[in-house]
């Protein structure tokens, strides 16, 4: 891996945990236990990615995962140890002496940076024809969010409303976002700010308005406010339809991760 490579997967890892941090802290029951090198981010809700054990640095010990690995055992949502190849390996032989399982035979989740933030910025950024973005100010805007992205993503729109809770636009590192097509909202898009970071989430696009564009121009209104805000670095973990649109606007992969769950 190449210095800069290696830099920017550290940044994106460092967003990610601020990330799950931000929605486990606002989920209801949820808990934030960050100890001996090891993020426990639990909400306690019924998806594996909103219960995540992450490896902070090369600083973690076995008995803060296990501690992290106990305190996930005692709540009944699914969750997961969510390690970096390469990175985490050694945190990984730690994860099966205690007992879990990779979940996958290849990494599970790729991770993708564009070093200059900025490029997308500078580059052609002329909305589809019809689409309006919306940051969010109100709870409407938060409504609609909630909708296209229980509907992209396949998930109950109450866990969603959940996920963001009644006021994510108020918080200084959270930007929400809906785009609307001749009033109607279609694709939905939000970032979260690190250090120099602009993290890219929660893209999703309504079935019948995908390959129109709105997903990477969501993405781009996403990394400009961010770019506004300072910073230098985009960050965002990639779905296999997304991949494609990503790299077409500069990101880059930088990590992969893996994730070790019970066995069956």
């Amino acid at each position: 891996m190449t210095a800069e490579r290696e830099d920017l997967s550290a940044l994106e890892h460092e967003n990610l945990i601020a990330a799950y941090e931000t929605i486990a802290s606002r989920v209801p029951g949820g808990i934030v236990h960050r100890q001996g090198g090891v993020a426990a981010l639990l909400t306690g809700m019924g998806v594996r990615l909103f219960n995540q054990i992450l490896v902070e640095d090369e600083t973690a010990t076995e008995a803060a995962l296990a501690a992290a690995v106990d305190l996930a055992r005692s709540r009944s949502a699914p969750w997961v140890v969510n390690l970096r190849v390469g990175d985490d390996d050694r945190a990984a032989a730690m994860a099966a002496r205690l007992g879990l399982v990779c979940a996958t035979s290849e990494s599970w989740m790729p991770a993708m940076a564009l070093a200059d933030a900025a490029l997308p910025v500078r580059g052609p950024r002329h909305l589809p024809a019809g689409l309006e973005i919306v940051r969010a100010t109100d709870a409407a805007v938060v409504t609609d969010h909630a909708m296209v992205a229980a509907e992209g993503f396949g998930m109950p729109e109450d866990m969603v409303r959940l996920v963001l809770g009644p006021e994510a636009w108020l918080q200084p590192d959270v930007a929400l976002y809906t785009g609307y097509l001749d009033g109607a909202p279609v694709v939905a898009g939000l970032g979260i700010r690190s250090g120099p970071t602009i993290g890219v989430y929660n893209i999703a696009t309504v079935e019948a308005a995908r390959r129109r564009g709105y997903g990477e121009a969501i993405t781009r209104r996403v990394i400009a406010d961010g770019v506004a805000a300072g910073a230098t670095v985009a960050i965002l973990q990639s779905s296999a339809m997304g991949r494609a649109v990503y790299e077409r606007i500069g990101f880059r992969l930088v990590a992969e991760y893996s994730g070790w769950v019970e066995p069956a």
